[in-house]
């Protein structure tokens, strides 16, 4: 399930092994995060990378963006973790988006659209079948980010599309630098996002697709050193077709160079 996921590194690694040449004045020119994801019957293992070609990652400019991701859910309550574990759906998804950053004084804008390549394999425990669907479509996002003047105080909101399934995500962080000290800053905040898509595959009148609709609520701790970025947030989770508000926990590691 991680062949995409692995194939999207890889690439990463490509770009930034034949462009670091281009980070000679010593200015930032790439930022890359990993982030794993854990909420009992789901889990989910994803990287970004972006790259600024002609100038440094923190002033507007043109942006070249690589992602990868996979995912796994289970057909029972069991967890990822455990012998019973069984699942029902294994996703990955790798996408490149060209963009353009805009910074408009406390405000970063950046706007990507691109192509995407999922595989999707739900499977069928009582019919002994699994399906692999592979297709391409379009993705576009915006992602902003804001950080107060004279405050401690900073935010930022995360829209996507993606063609498959027609789906729609959004991602919101407000958080409170509670200590600063020379390039050390630890914030303390909340966090929420949604998930909408018309992947309406019933099975005995049940969806099969238990993440058609998704919510999560949680608290975040971010510490950020100089360049690195390091975010454990946590909180509950809700799926459709599942009522039950469950756990989660993220964990999540940046870093610009």
């Amino acid at each position: 399930m991680l062949r995409l996921l692995l194939r999207s590194v890889l690439i990463c690694a490509a770009i930034q092994a034949g462009c670091l040449r281009c980070a000679a004045d010593g200015a930032q020119r790439f930022e890359t995060y990993v982030t794993g994801d854990y909420s009992n019957r789901a889990a989910a293992l994803a990287t970004s990378t972006v790259w600024s070609s002609f100038g440094p990652i923190d002033r507007p400019g043109f942006r070249l963006k690589v992602d990868g991701f996979a995912s796994v859910y289970g057909e029972t309550n069991a967890n990822v973790f455990s012998s019973a574990f069984m699942a029902a759906d294994l996703k990955t998804l790798s996408d490149v988006m060209a963009g353009y950053q805009f910074n408009w004084g406390n405000v970063w804008i950046k706007l990507y659209g691109g192509a995407a390549y999922q595989a999707h394999t739900p499977i069928f425990w009582g019919a002994g079948l699994a399906i692999r669907q592979v297709g391409y479509g379009a993705v576009a996002s915006v992602e902003s980010y804001w950080q107060g003047n004279n405050s401690r105080f900073w935010a930022s909101a995360n829209l996507s599309w993606l063609q498959f399934d027609n789906t729609a995500s959004f991602y919101e962080r407000v958080a409170y630098e509670a200590y600063r000290d020379e390039g050390l800053k630890l914030s303390i905040g909340v966090e929420a996002a949604a998930m909408i898509k018309n992947a309406n595959v019933y099975r005995e009148g049940r969806r099969l697709d238990l993440y058609n609709e998704y919510t999560r609520e949680g608290a975040l701790l971010n510490a950020r050193y100089w360049s690195h970025d390091l975010t454990l947030s946590g909180g509950f989770s809700r799926a459709s077709d599942d009522h039950a508000w469950r756990p989660y926990v993220t964990l999540s590691y940046g870093k610009k160079f």
